[in-house]
């Protein structure tokens, strides 16, 4: 046993957490008086179940009681936390500390050790225990000598009333002061309104903020706690892990993906990652299982991505084994090189194909816009001989010409069977293999997590797999009408689009049957078991698996139906009306170009309506898999949402060992709030990572751009609905107003119906063929999608002009 000011210990005997607190005495930093059992006598204790008389005695005679008894693990200051994984006792009385010391002691060989040290795939650390005198504490906080979430060059300071504990383990909400280092000045305060720090006890916590910062070269997470004279104490520091380590980490990643794709051929230079529509599939921060699932049933391996693609034509690889999607402080990001990879058709080499990737990466560094739906704005799908020949030589670029006439000689043949083998086969067969899963109440927790398992592979193997095919035809068709009308029309061309791909008649139309659904249920005509029966598989972001179904939310489904103004219905046949004569009128004047122009037209509308219906019917999987998830989470007994932070494959684990995986979905969950409050771009160049965590000033700018999915321009009163639990901000949505929003997915649909087309729509993310984008043309609404800030910048209540037409958002009255 040594003591805290005389430890000349290696750390591998005395742990970090006491070799850093040694430093700091050495420092002249204030340190209460301590002493360490070392490894090696804390082994002794386990072994013998009681302490050495030797060290009872040391105890009593250099210590001032009651202490406090902590851990100091091998490695417990590493970039693995342990925090929470060992025990800790205050306030111990010198009759206790025996006990004390032998139950911190005994932790090591605890369950819940165990398992978190088997589910990081690293060994139970030897154990040291650091019994040192107790701070009679009036106010205890922690300083961080950086912002811990944004990285900003600022000191924190939180402070909470009494002992810190409650601080420490997010029990309370404590007073916050944000300084400037270099004044000392407070920049603000906020959280609790107590307890208030004398400009004293400011001026020391930033100058041993600086000190220990110096020592160890680092920033720093400091915990401290000041008495009833108020002077400050020291108990413990760590290194803060900051925004830098996060773009290391990304860095690092993102290299040795490239070495590997390099190794299979691509050699390509640097990446592009973007939010492009998968943040509007997921929400900006999803929870681990949403992401998980994402990547699982669609990304990453054989799933539903290079499966269904490779059946359409294409030529994928183990390219996609991974790398292709990635979360950046928890926001999701997709690779654009990887996604771009998808689009390979066979005949077109690995190393040549990698050039064209090259090109697709100049482009967005001139323009990052086009890192939003690239494969409608950037990737040449069917390039010309001429491009070709120009980037590869007059041989090669004949032959791979040939090679994409191949692919879409095969690609009209499944154009032309595909909508037919969905629709009586799949949709079918589908709706029977979710009718025989979807009973789960009786299930143990085995079988529930097998059925979790089925289900997701369902998904993978058989729904998204028909969805990425019925997708990939839709955005093609999409993309040959936009380009044939603006080719033949100039600048009518993108409205002549809007038009042609709207006014879908109802049968094929799910976006709109909800809408119609509730507004018959308003009237009377619909029961609302009715409605909930055929649409409570839907939610507010659809693949976002924590949020609530319609049909866990009775209220909020009248109170839609209740705020529906006009007829859906009606709408929707004056849509297709103006559709059907636009058509008849184009394919009149279209001359020698007729057949071209009339199979344009048909399947995009043939198409872009099977993709939603498609996506309607997996979402009932997705359904099924939150049900099982929270029976799951119900049979442990654990709080709610937290089942939310695994991944797939560690449900199946579960019954093996779920006391490992409570711990790790509450460390998750703690981080997921963290990273919340840090700035990721929607573009994110991997030669520049260094703009992670910038955030970007809107606050001074009265216009903001997007992009326009609609020509209609509108003028109204702004409502910014957050979330599915923004219930104020929905009871005053209304006909004419302008609704806000991150994105909208097709449980949105009745939101949009009560805008109507008097209104508009906002959103931070989307494009062309998002869902807002769709239903916007379907009712001739005013739409702006992909502004960023666009939820902070505008409050509700602010008068704002929508301006499809000119890709912008103007404020007009704040």
């Amino acid at each position: 046993m040594e003591s805290l000011a005389d430890i000349t210990g290696t750390k591998n005997l005395i742990g970090g957490k006491a070799r850093r607190l040694a430093r700091m005495i050495r420092a002249g930093l204030p340190v209460k008086n301590g002493v360490v059992v070392t490894t090696s006598e804390v082994a002794t204790i386990l072994s013998d179940g009681a302490v050495p008389t030797h060290i009872q005695g040391s105890l009593a005679s250099s210590l001032i009681f009651p202490v406090a008894v902590r851990s100091s693990g091998i490695g417990e200051d590493g970039k693995l936390t342990w925090a929470g994984q060992f025990k800790t006792k205050l306030q111990v009385a010198s009759p206790g500390v025996n006990s004390a010391i032998l139950e911190c002691a005994e932790a090591v060989r605890s369950t819940s050790v165990r398992s978190y040290a088997d589910l990081h795939g690293i060994p139970v650390p030897r154990l040291a225990l650091i019994i040192q005198e107790m701070v009679h504490s009036s106010v205890s906080g922690v300083l961080f000598t950086r912002h811990p979430i944004n990285g900003r060059r600022i000191y924190v300071i939180e402070a909470v009333e009494g002992y810190g504990e409650a601080l420490v383990s997010g029990q309370c909400e404590p007073r916050r002061f944000y300084i400037d280092p270099r004044t000392e000045l407070v920049i603000k305060t906020e959280g609790a309104s107590k307890p208030e720090l004398t400009p004293a006890q400011i001026h020391a916590l930033v100058s041993f903020g600086r000190t220990v910062k110096r020592l160890f070269r680092a920033d720093q997470d400091i915990e401290w706690a000041a008495d009833e004279s108020g002077n400050i104490f020291l108990l413990q520091s760590r290194d803060i892990t900051a925004l830098e380590e996060v773009k290391d980490s990304l860095e690092c990643v993102l290299t040795e993906e490239a070495a590997r794709i390099k190794c299979l051929g691509f050699d390509i230079e640097g990446d592009v990652l973007s939010d492009q529509n998968v943040a509007e599939l997921l929400t900006l921060h999803p929870c681990r299982m949403a992401f998980g699932l994402f990547t699982y049933i669609f990304a990453h391996g054989s799933g539903a991505i290079r499966t269904g693609r490779n059946e359409i034509g294409y030529d994928i690889g183990p390219e996609l084994e991974e790398g292709f999607f990635h979360l950046v402080k928890g926001q999701p990001r997709c690779s654009i090189v990887h996604d771009a990879l998808t689009y390979r058709v066979a005949g077109i080499p690995a190393s040549d194909y990698a050039r064209l990737v090259d090109l697709y990466l100049g482009r967005i560094s001139e323009n990052p816009g086009l890192a939003n739906y690239p494969e409608l704005v950037l990737y040449d799908q069917y390039p010309s001989v001429e491009h070709l020949c120009s980037v590869f030589g007059k041989t090669k670029g004949k032959r791979y010409r040939r090679a994409y006439e191949q692919f879409f000689d095969a690609f009209r043949t499944l154009e032309d069977s595909l909508n037919a083998s969905c629709r009586r086969g799949f949709l079918p067969r589908w709706r029977r293999a979710i009718k025989r899963h979807e009973n789960v109440e009786s299930l143990d927790l085995n079988a529930l997590c097998q059925r979790y398992k089925k289900v997701a592979d369902l998904l993978r193997t058989q729904a998204c797999v028909t969805f990425v095919k019925a997708a990939r035809v839709g955005f093609f068709a999409y993309a040959r009408l936009r380009n044939l009308l603006i080719e033949l029309y100039g600048d009518r061309g993108q409205e002549y689009v809007d038009i042609l791909t709207s006014g879908i008649p109802a049968k094929d139309n799910p976006n709109l049957q909800l809408s119609i659904a509730l507004f018959a249920m308003k009237n009377g005509q619909r029961s609302e078991e009715e409605v909930l029966r055929q649409f409570g598989h839907l939610a507010m972001h659809e693949l976002e698996i924590s949020v609530p179904r319609y049909r866990e939310l009775p209220a909020m489904v009248r109170a839609l139906a209740q705020s529906i103004v006009g007829n859906p219905r009606q709408s929707l046949e004056e849509s297709v009306v103006k559709s059907l004569r636009l058509r008849e009128k184009l394919v009149a004047q279209s001359g020698a170009r007729r057949a071209e122009l009339e199979r344009a037209i048909s399947m995009a509308r043939t198409y872009l309506p099977l993709r939603e219906v498609i996506k309607f019917e997996y979402l009932r999987g997705y359904d099924l898999l939150r049900r099982i998830s929270l029976r799951i989470e119900q049979t442990l007994k654990w709080e709610d949402g937290l089942i939310f932070q695994l991944e797939p494959r560690e449900i199946l684990k579960l019954p093996q060992e779920h006391v490992g995986y409570v711990r790790l979905a509450s460390e998750r969950r703690q981080r997921s709030d963290e990273d919340r409050g840090v700035a990721v771009p929607p573009v994110i160049f991997s030669d520049r990572l260094e703009e992670i965590g910038k955030v970007v000033q809107t606050a001074d700018s009265k216009t903001l751009h997007g992009i326009g999915v609609t020509a209609k321009v509108v003028e109204g009163t702004a409502v910014v609905v957050h979330s599915p639990d923004d219930h104020d901000a929905l009871a005053v949505l209304k006909s004419g107003s302008i609704l806000v929003t991150t994105t909208t997915d097709p449980a949105w649909s009745p939101m949009l119906s009560v805008v109507g087309k008097t209104g508009g729509l906002v959103t931070e993310v989307g494009g062309l063929l998002a869902h807002g984008a769709i239903y916007a043309r379907e009712i001739g609404m005013a739409a702006v999608l992909n502004v960023p800030g666009i939820t902070a910048r505008i409050k509700t209540g602010m008068r704002i002009r929508v301006s499809g037409k000119e890709n912008k958002v103007e404020i007009l009255d704040e």
